[in-house]
């Protein structure tokens, strides 16, 4: 499910709408491309460990990528590049439990907003296209099965959208996730979550709105 949100077009009096339209439109372009944010606005826009849910403690050691990327394999059917969803520019892991077995993730792109727009998109059509997929695991050498479940975010940023998933490795217990993916003028962001059982949807939509409040002030 994709939400999206409409910014109003204010007219003056005596001038003809069309022309209105065309400079609010060049004005929004230049403005859009001289505000794309910097590779260090965006780290200092993550969620802090402050404001992730409780329990949850900043990961020191790097997450393997096969878990870190799994927001790109989810939007993509598990090719690894979605449009709009990266190069990922910044990110941040949080986990919580014994051994880290629940993890928060968040990563943010600046690819543009028509492609920021086109990611969320994906997300959204994902179930459809590719209910499940395969995905290698290199540190294991094995493929893992991925099955996709619709999900239902609040309406966040200039489009949203979210998806359940749940990975399945030989010899390994499933590990259940959801997901949701944020649209916000030039910036695309996933905030993800990772569980032995089902993640807490409330704290997910907590941690989202957290994100989308960020990103709104960048």
């Amino acid at each position: 499910m994709i939400t999206t949100r409409r910014k109003p077009l204010k007219t003056a009096l005596g001038v003809s709408a069309t022309v209105v339209a065309s400079v609010a439109t060049l004005v929004a372009g230049s403005a859009a491309a001289a505000a794309a944010p910097s590779p260090e606005r965006l780290k200092a826009a993550l969620l802090t460990q402050a404001e992730v849910p409780a329990g949850f403690s900043t990961l020191k050691t790097p997450m393997n990528t096969f878990i870190s990327d799994m927001g790109l394999d989810v939007a993509s059917c598990g090719r690894g590049a979605a449009a709009g969803g990266g190069p990922i520019t910044a990110r941040a892991v949080y986990t919580r439990g014994a051994g880290g077995s629940e993890a928060l993730i968040e990563t943010l792109a600046a690819p543009g907003a028509a492609s920021a727009r086109q990611f969320v998109a994906g997300v959204a059509s994902a179930v459809k296209r590719c209910p499940t997929f395969t995905k290698q695991v290199p540190q294991m050498g094995v493929n893992a099965a991925v099955t996709l479940t619709p999900g239902t975010p609040a309406k966040l940023g200039d489009a949203s959208a979210g998806v359940g998933f749940t990975i399945r490795i030989p010899t390994q217990a499933p590990v259940q996730g959801r997901m949701v993916a944020i649209a916000d003028g030039d910036v695309s962001a996933i905030v993800l979550m990772l569980s032995p059982g089902q993640p807490n949807q409330r704290e997910l939509t907590a941690a989202a709105g957290a994100a989308a409040r960020k990103l709104a002030s960048l």
